[in-house]
Order: structure tokens, then C-alpha cells, then sequence
């Protein structure tokens, strides 16, 4: 209890309700109108229909497989078998259309995951205090110093993975519940498309229980794992351990494909547990010696049997390691680091603060992890903007600068489709006034007032926007063209989520890599060393405000460039030369300049403001006595007032969201 007590102190507790905070606030951020999540309206009403043909279909195709010599004998005779008899399991099962995409998200997020995961590794590192302390031996020697304070150790990872894993995935529950009011979790899980090859009969709400539990399982392991490797290394050396052995676990996870012979290697691991959905909401089996075994059944003995080597191998160090003067993992560790120095060269200022901020502190991690997050969250759903062709036509037809002749030209252009209309109209209600009419021409007239009034729709916008550019000209004196906006309207207008995401995610790294930038002399006890020498003062003051403005600004401009190059693959950049008051919701802003400079000017904006955040941070630093509180108290003043003023409505919060997105231009 006390070892609880210590670890989940009033700091911890701080960070673990800001943490839980900006994982809602980010989670609410992923609900973007202009993407395409999962089926809706008559595409989603089709796919019901046709569930059951597709049971039949798999049912006939796996009896047509194994009636084939080839498949008669071994591992994939009976991975047929197998399938063929989950999905017959499913007949009676009643699918039916639902709000489905708060379920989707939710399923399919996984920031959550890395927060939990970064936390446990921060409550594992917090166990070995007294290793800074130097009084490891001391501790180790007394009774409760190895076993009992191990195995209390582990008790608090079991905890904590179960307790963050509810708090985190429950919070995100609420919110998707909230903002989806029509969500139901009690249909059956193959109600949405995206689980229609998932063979278990249970409903949304099972399901999510199911994923959860495995998620769990895995922050437990990883957390586990980590602390046993921390014990037995330099926290340097154990973050590079662990580093390697999640990228080794992501690589065979993402490169070998599910119907490999190694596919053992694919989904029993780390990194499929966290992702559980691929083999829950898919019929995988694993050959086992010639045996088709599922996925779930594997990963159920790879959790037991993982728990319980990491557990006794973690107990015999913590109860042999200690006490030994030299034993196997201290020459280990005490070897790997002369090997490092080995390969040590002489730094610059700038060099040795670089490498402070980026490698000692596990900045370059953050830098890593904030960009892959950024990329992974914009490309997870492919745009949906629509774009009325028929408006197209119009803006290529009076593209160009915008004139009175222009103008003119567009509004007798609209006036003719109107009295187009009437008159049809006319004709129309003059023959519903006879008694014999030809309904033929009737129909012909329908139909040509159906199109001139789809013509007239797509030609109206097109001359809103003549006549507020003509009118500006008339105001200003400044020429600016007719173009089609749509790519800027998706960049500039429409897709705030997105953009907004983005300069939270840029917020979070810029954080949790410069928090520690003065904090970490001082909690290593160098502070007054390094003032008391000839450069430890202002020198050294603007080397590290440099580096953290560097870093502040390679991060802003990386992460904000995911969503432009997106959307400019998605739609083309067209004319970047004129003014950018072209653009009509752009009519107000008052440099007149380019659209390709105003892009530029944006970014520098977004640039100059991660650099005041950066400064901040550096400053909070400066005062704070170690890297965690200056941490807990950069996101306590930076973070969450920008979480709150994206998920309530009204600004009633200073953003460093809308800063860092550059709206204060837009």
C-alpha cells in the first residue's frame, strides 16, 4: 500500500486526469464531417440485406475448397473446416442498420493505447527512485526489499493496466455515446460492414469488452517488460531495448500477411494485441503443427504463458541481481556502455543540448510518435467533399478576372435559366387547367424545369461569387480572379478538425519535448555546475531557447503539412499565383497578396506561435525542480485549456490550438 501510495502520488494523479482529458478532447477531434467512416443510408441498408447471402457464400465456398485434392489433408483442410464451421454459427444471427460510426471510431482509435502504454513506462521508471538515490543495495538487503516489493511492484502494473484501460476506454465510451445519440451497442457486432468476417456471435457491447480485456493484457505485458528491462539497464539503454523490440514486434505484425506459414509470428505478439480488432473481426486460425488453432485461443495461452516467464524471470533478478558486487547484468550493462563511448564523439554546445533534448530525454521518441499519430489520424479515412460538377462547368466557363463584363455576363446568364423556368412553369400549370392534356409533354416539361433548376442551383453560388469579387474590386481597386476553391475551401474552411487535431498533436510534442530542457540539470544536479561556468549562463540560456525553437517549429511545420499534402493529392492546387482574395471566404483579410504567399504566411504564423509555446515551455522548465513537473504543469496550462475550448462550445479559453492552426489569418 505504501509503495501505491508513493507511486500514485497527488503529481501522478494530476497527469493521469490531464491525460484523460486530452485523450477525450482528441477523441472528439476525429469526428470529421468530411470523411468517409464507415456506411451509411442505402449503402448500409444493402449490406444488411445481403449479410446472410454472404454467410451462404462463404458456407459454399469453403465445401467447393475442400472438395479440391489439394485441400483435402493437413493445416489448410482443417483452417476450412474450421471457418466453414464458425460461419455456420452466425445463420440465425439478426443483423440491422444502426448509427455506426461512433462505434467505428471508437474501435479504431488508438491514441489511447499509446497514452496508457507512455504512462505505465513513466510508473516504471518512478520505481526505481531509489536507484538515483544510490540506496539500491540498501533496499535490497532488507526483508521487504526484494520479493515482496517486486511482486508489490507488479500488483501496481496489473492495477494500473486495468484501471487506465476502463478510466481511458470509458471516458471515450461516454463521449462516442454523447455525440452519436442514436448509437445502440445491443446489435450483434457483424451490424457493422466493417465486422461482417467476424465469426463470434456477440453484440457491440460484448465485443468492446472482449477488444478492451486483450488491450489490457497487452499494456500489462508491455509495462512488465519494461520494468524488467529497466532494472537491469540504463534507462538509456532499456528505452533503446524496448524501442527496438516494439519496432521488431510492429514490423513482423505489419509484413507478414495473414495467410502466411509464419503467421504464428504476426499475430502472437505485442502490438496485435493492442490491435485485436484484425483478428477478432476476422476468422484467423494459426497452424499449430498441422492444426488450425484461432488467433484468440493462441493469444489467450501467449498472455498466460508471457505473464508468467516475465514474472519469475523478473522476481529471480530483483531477488539475486542486487546483492551480487558483479554480477551477469551489471557487466552487461557496464559493457554496452563502453561500447557507447567507444563510438562518442566531441559535441558542439548546440551539439551537446541537441543531443540532451533529443536522445537523453527520449525527445526524438516524442518528436516520432506525435508525427506518426498526426499521419496516421489523417489518413485513416479517405475525404468525402463533394463537388457539384455542374457548379464546376460554370467556374470554367467564366474563370478568369473578375470584370463588369464578367459580372453582367453571369447575372443575364442567370436571369435567362429563371425566366427559362417560368416559362416552362407556366406551361405546366396552363395544362393542369385543361381536362385532356398530353401527358407525354407534360413529362418533357418536368423534366426540362428539372433540369434548368438544377442548372440554375449549380450557376447561383458561382454568381454570388462574381458579384461579392466585382464588388470588392469596386471597394478596393485590387483584380482578383474567378477560380475553384475547392481544395482551399477543404484546407482553409471546411476540414477544422483535422487542421485543429493536428496543432493539438503538434501542442502534446512540443511538450513533451522541451519540458525537460532546464529541468533536467537541475533534477540531475547540474544546474549550479553548469552556471558556474564560463558559458552556463546566457550562452548556454540561448543555445537551449534555440534548440527548443528549432525543434518547436520541425515539428509544427512536419505535422501541418500531413493534412496539406493530403488534401492536395486528393485535390489538385490550382492557381496559386492569383490573389488570395480570390477565394471568397478570404474577401475580408486585408494583405493583398497571392494565395501561394498567404500559404507561406500561414505556416511562418503557425512557426512563430510554436515557438512562443516552445519558449513557454522552456520557461515552465526553467522553474519547475524536475522534468514530470514541468511536464504535468506545461499540459496543465497549455493543454487542457485548449481541450476545453475545442469540445465546449464558445471561446471561452485561451487556445494554443488555434494559435498553432494559424486561424487568427484564416
Amino acid at each position: 500500500m505504501n509503495e501505491l501510495k508513493r507511486i500514485f502520488n497527488q503529481k501522478t494523479i494530476i497527469l493521469l486526469v490531464i491525460l484523460v482529458i486530452i485523450n477525450a478532447g482528441l477523441f472528439m477531434m476525429s469526428f470529421s464531417t468530411e470523411k468517409d467512416i464507415t456506411l451509411t443510408g442505402k449503402e448500409l441498408e444493402s449490406y444488411i440485406d445481403g449479410y446472410h447471402e454472404f454467410l451462404e457464400m462463404t458456407k459454399e465456398n469453403s465445401n467447393n475448397m475442400s472438395m479440391l485434392n489439394m485441400y483435402r489433408d493437413g493445416f489448410v483442410a482443417d483452417n476450412i473446416r474450421k471457418t466453414a464451421l464458425a460461419y455456420s454459427e452466425l445463420e440465425n444471427i439478426t443483423v440491422s442498420v444502426g448509427e455506426n460510426r461512433g462505434i467505428v471510431l471508437f474501435l479504431e482509435y488508438k491514441l489511447t493505447d499509446v497514452i496508457i502504454i507512455a504512462f505505465l513506462m513513466i510508473m516504471s521508471v518512478r520505481f526505481l527512485k531509489e536507484r538515483k538515490k544510490g540506496v539500491v543495495n540498501l533496499i535490497r538487503s532488507t526483508a521487504k526489499g526484494r520479493g515482496v516489493l517486486y511482486f508489490s511492484r507488479v500488483g501496481i502494473l496489473l492495477f494500473s493496466s486495468v484501471v487506465l484501460g476502463m478510466v481511458m476506454y470509458g471516458v471515450n465510451f461516454i463521449v462516442m455515446m454523447i455525440s452519436f445519440e442514436q448509437t445502440d451497442v445491443s446489435r450483434m457486432v457483424q451490424s457493422l460492414p466493417e465486422f461482417m468476417q467476424c465469426h463470434y456471435a456477440v453484440t457491440i457491447w460484448e465485443y468492446i469488452l472482449i477488444s478492451l480485456t486483450l488491450k489490457i493484457s497487452a499494456y500489462f505485458l508491455l509495462g512488465l517488460m519494461f520494468y524488467t528491462v529497466i532494472s537491469i539497464l540504463e534507462t538509456g539503454i532499456a528505452y533503446t531495448v524496448t524501442a527496438v523490440f516494439i519496432i521488431a514486434e510492429f514490423l513482423l505484425y505489419n509484413l507478414i500477411i495473414p495467410v502466411s506459414s509464419i503467421n504464428f509470428f504476426k499475430y502472437i505478439n505485442i502490438v496485435s494485441l493492442i490491435n485485436c480488432e484484425d483478428f477478432l473481426s476476422v476468422c484467423q486460425n494459426i497452424n499449430i503443427l498441422g492444426v488450425a488453432v484461432p488467433v484468440l485461443n493462441c493469444n489467450i495461452y501467449f498472455i498466460t504463458v508471457m505473464a508468467f516467464l516475465l514474472v519469475i524471470c523478473g522476481s529471480l533478478i530483483h531477488n539475486k541481481m542486487y546483492i551480487r558486487n558483479k554480477g551477469v547484468f551489471k557487466d552487461i550493462s557496464e559493457k554496452a556502455g563502453s561500447i557507447a563511448e567507444k563510438f562518442a564523439f566531441q559535441r558542439t554546445l548546440t551539439g551537446w543540448e541537441s543531443y540532451k533534448l533529443l536522445v537523453k530525454q527520449g525527445g526524438l521518441i516524442f518528436l516520432i510518435v506525435a508525427f506518426f499519430l498526426a499521419l496516421s489520424s489523417a489518413m485513416k479515412y479517405d475525404y468525402i467533399y463533394k463537388i457539384n460538377f455542374r457548379e464546376q462547368t460554370w467556374y470554367e466557363k467564366y474563370e478568369g478576372v473578375i470584370t463588369e463584363e464578367t459580372f453582367v455576363n453571369s447575372q443575364k446568364k442567370l436571369k435567362s435559366l429563371e425566366d427559362r423556368i417560368k416559362s416552362y412553369q407556366d406551361k405546366v400549370d396552363n395544362m393542369m387547367l385543361q381536362e385532356n392534356y398530353n401527358q407525354n409533354t407534360l413529362s418533357q416539361y418536368m423534366q426540362y424545369i428539372g433540369e434548368l433548376t438544377e442548372e440554375r442551383e449549380a450557376l447561383l453560388p458561382v454568381a454570388e461569387n462574381i458579384r461579392d469579387g466585382y464588388e470588392y474590386t469596386q471597394r478596393t481597386g485590387n483584380k482578383i480572379n474567378l477560380i475553384q476553391p475547392y481544395s482551399y475551401d477543404l484546407l482553409l474552411n471546411k476540414d477544422k478538425q483535422t487542421q485543429n487535431r493536428a496543432s493539438l498533436y503538434i501542442l502534446i510534442g512540443i511538450i513533451a519535448v522541451v519540458s525537460g530542457v532546464f529541468a533536467y540539470d537541475r533534477q540531475n544536479n547540474m544546474d549550479n555546475t553548469l552556471k558556474s561556468s564560463r558559458r552556463g549562463r546566457g550562452l548556454l540560456a540561448f543555445i537551449k531557447i534555440s534548440v527548443v525553437c528549432a525543434v518547436s517549429i520541425f515539428v509544427c511545420i512536419s505535422i501541418h503539412l500531413i493534412q496539406f499534402v493530403q488534401i492536395g493529392n486528393f485535390l489538385e492546387y490550382n492557381n496559386m499565383d492569383v490573389p488570395v482574395q480570390s477565394l471568397m471566404f478570404m474577401r475580408d483579410f486585408e494583405i493583398y497578396m497571392s494565395i501561394g504567399e498567404f500559404l507561406i504566411l500561414l505556416f511562418v504564423v503557425r512557426a512563430v506561435f510554436a515557438c512562443i509555446i516552445g519558449g513557454i515551455c522552456a520557461l515552465i522548465s526553467r522553474v519547475s525542480a524536475d522534468t514530470m513537473t514541468a511536464t504535468v504543469v506545461s499540459l496543465f496550462i497549455l493543454a487542457v485549456p485548449s481541450v476545453f475550448s475545442e469540445i465546449m462550445p464558445g471561446d471561452n479559453f485561451v487556445s494554443c490550438v488555434y494559435l498553432l492552426s494559424g486561424e487568427i489569418i484564416v
